[in-house]
C-alpha cells in the first residue's frame, strides 16, 4: 500500500524542524530577498540631487554693493505706496494691521466700515453667495482679487478674525499698516 496521510505524534514534530538554526540571521526583508541588494549596500549609497537654481550673480565691483545716499536716507527701489484714507477707514485698518506703537486698544470692526475701508482704498465690493463678499481692485495696480466672509449673526468682526483679514491682505498685496495715513478733507 501506498503512504497514508496519518497525523503526526506530537513528540516527532521537534524531531523534524533542525534545532541548530539561528532564525534572527537567516530572516531578510523581502525587498531586499526579491532584489537582490543587501540593506548594507543601500545604506552605503550617498544620495544625490542635481542643482537647478542658478547661483546669485557676484557684483562686478564694490561700489554696486554700497547703497547710495540721497540726504542720508538709503535708496531702496521697491517703496510701499501710502494710502490717504479718512479716520472711519484708519480706525478699520489700525485694527487690520499690528502696529506696537499705537497704545489703544483696538476692538471690533462693523462690517460696513470694513467694507468702507476696502472701498476707500480702491477695491470694488461685490456680494456673492451667502456670507461671501468678493473685493476686486480698480484703482490699484494689483490684478488679484480675494473673498473675505460677512461675519453672522453679529454684523462686527471679532478682533482675532480682523487680524486674520489683516494677515491674508499682507500676503496677497504686501500691505502694512503704516502705508495708510489720515487724508485731508
Amino acid at each position: 500500500m501506498g503512504g497514508t496521510n496519518l497525523p503526526i505524534p506530537k513528540n516527532q514534530v521537534s524531531d523534524r524542524a533542525p534545532s541548530n538554526v539561528d532564525v534572527y540571521s537567516s530572516y531578510h526583508p523581502i525587498s531586499t530577498t526579491y532584489s537582490g541588494i543587501s540593506g548594507r549596500t543601500l545604506a552605503a549609497e550617498p544620495k544625490s540631487k542635481p542643482k537647478t537654481r542658478r547661483r546669485p550673480q557676484q557684483p562686478s565691483s564694490a561700489a554696486e554693493t554700497k547703497p547710495t545716499l540721497q540726504s542720508g536716507v538709503a535708496d531702496t527701489a521697491d517703496k510701499q505706496p501710502t494710502f490717504p484714507v479718512d479716520a472711519r477707514a484708519l480706525q478699520v485698518f489700525r485694527t487690520l494691521f499690528f502696529n506696537p506703537t499705537v497704545t489703544s486698544t483696538p476692538g471690533e470692526i462693523p462690517w460696513n466700515d470694513f467694507l468702507h475701508a476696502l472701498s476707500s482704498v480702491g477695491f470694488e465690493t461685490t456680494k456673492l453667495y451667502g456670507s461671501v463678499w468678493q473685493f476686486q481692485p480698480t484703482r490699484l495696480d494689483v490684478e488679484r482679487n480675494i473673498l473675505f466672509h460677512e461675519p453672522h449673526p453679529r454684523d462686527k468682526l471679532a478682533f482675532m478674525v480682523s487680524r486674520r483679514y489683516g494677515r491674508r491682505l499682507n500676503r496677497a498685496y504686501g500691505w502694512l499698516g503704516a502705508m495708510f495715513v489720515l487724508g485731508e478733507r
